[in-house]
């Protein structure tokens, strides 16, 4: 019946369904795999992220790489561009149904490091920056927004799935916020010892 909709509706779309699976396992010596439960997995997925990025920061320690860096190529390591390729890996470590438990997880850290930004920032110092500093931040915001702007133009001509006004204001913001690396850097979230 799903070839014949497929058929009449000349879509060949893929539809994700989140099943819900257990948080935890019986136990690995009543049969169950340990991967196929949430928790166990998120555990794998986590000490595998914290392992590599440590090992990676150990390694470009040297060349003075800070530690964002590492981040950086631990993604690119795991992600789809190296590991991911494999299959048996993706499937295994990263699976799918994965995701959503993930990508939750990231965004909680996030809004945790945003939060100890925001408490860790002292307003002193932004009030000693002077009308200069202030100018050169919203240069530095203004030119990049105008720059997507006059790309948006000249690429929403290929893309017609999206609104001019909805493209227009991605990539304009996209290109003109500051990069998140560069503003943990200098916030004082990047410090190596």
């Amino acid at each position: 019946m799903e070839s014949q909709l497929m058929a009449a509706n000349n879509t060949a779309e893929t539809i994700v369904c989140y099943a819900p699976t257990m948080i935890t396992t019986n136990g690995i010596w009543q049969g169950d795999n340990p991967l196929d439960y949430s928790l166990p997995l998120f555990i794998l997925q986590l000490s595998l992220v914290v392992i590599t990025t440590r090992l990676l920061v150990y390694i470009l320690k040297p060349f003075r790489q800070p530690r964002v860096i590492s981040e950086i190529l631990g993604g690119v390591i795991l992600g789809p561009s190296v590991l991911g390729r494999s299959k048996a890996f993706a499937s295994t470590v990263f699976p799918l149904r994965s995701v959503m438990v993930l990508e939750t997880m990231a965004n909680m850290g996030l809004l945790y490091f945003l939060f100890l930004v925001g408490v860790e920032m002292d307003m002193s110092v932004i009030k000693r920056t002077g009308k200069k500093a202030i100018a050169i931040a919203i240069g530095g915001m203004i030119l990049p927004f105008l720059i997507g702007l006059a790309f948006s133009f000249a690429l929403h001509k290929d893309s017609q799935s999206l609104n001019q006004g909805t493209f227009i204001l991605f990539l304009g913001v996209a290109l003109s916020v500051t990069a998140f690396p560069c503003a943990c850097k200098s916030s004082g979230g990047d410090q190596t010892h």
